[in-house]
């Protein structure tokens, strides 16, 4: 996954307007798309990518766990704030101009602080990871973007920590009605596994 990232990065270089390339990954809880990122920083880092940016979204989208009603959990953020100031940003650096951030504007969470100060460059692969980050606009900005995919049966036994020998389908089906339900709506009304650029098997 790792060398196929970085030979599509290369193809987007020719005949391409100066400007950040973006990296998305996502998957559900506990797929790997936190590790899969650093993974990749430092294979494209060993390739000879000089500026090569972690940037985890968490802190600033819903994710599974915090739906929002029966509306679809796609790029939902915590706050509206939150979404328009990162969005902006990313789409600045996209456009060949840099970003420096000292202090959170208004509404952003301050879980997002340790990323503080955060200078973003033009010249920048940056590679953003949040559960659920594949819809617009969010989705519009990436170059390339990686779905990691565990069956609902894998991802309820990571959740609760369960022994293959030990489970019972009942957690499955907790797990569905709850978070699982809103990351599988997010998925459809999204259409994210024919919209992506890789699918990996993270079972």
């Amino acid at each position: 996954v790792l060398r196929e990232v970085q030979r599509l990065l290369a193809e987007l270089a020719p005949g391409r307007p100066a400007g950040a390339r973006l990296i998305g990954s996502g998957g559900p809880p506990l797929s790997g798309y936190q590790e899969l990122a650093l993974a990749l920083k430092r294979h494209l880092e060993s390739a000879g990518h000089a500026l090569v940016e972690l940037l985890d979204l968490s802190t600033l989208m819903r994710g599974s766990e915090r739906p929002t009603g029966d509306a679809p959990a796609g790029a939902d953020w915590r706050t509206d704030e939150a979404g328009a100031w990162i969005v902006g940003l990313l789409g600045r650096i996209k456009s060949g101009e840099p970003a420096y951030v000292e202090t959170l504007p208004p509404g952003v969470p301050e879980d997002f602080a340790p990323h503080l100060p955060l200078y973003l460059s033009p010249q920048s692969v940056v590679l953003a990871f949040a559960e659920m980050p594949f819809a617009p606009p969010l989705m519009g900005l990436f170059d390339l973007t990686v779905l990691l995919e565990t069956s609902p049966q894998e991802t309820t036994r990571r959740i609760y920590e369960i022994d293959e020998q030990s489970f019972d389908g009942k957690f499955t089906e907790q797990y569905l009605s709850h978070e699982g339900r809103a990351y599988q709506r997010y998925l459809e009304a999204h259409a994210v596994r024919t919209r992506v650029t890789l699918r990996v098997d993270a079972n």
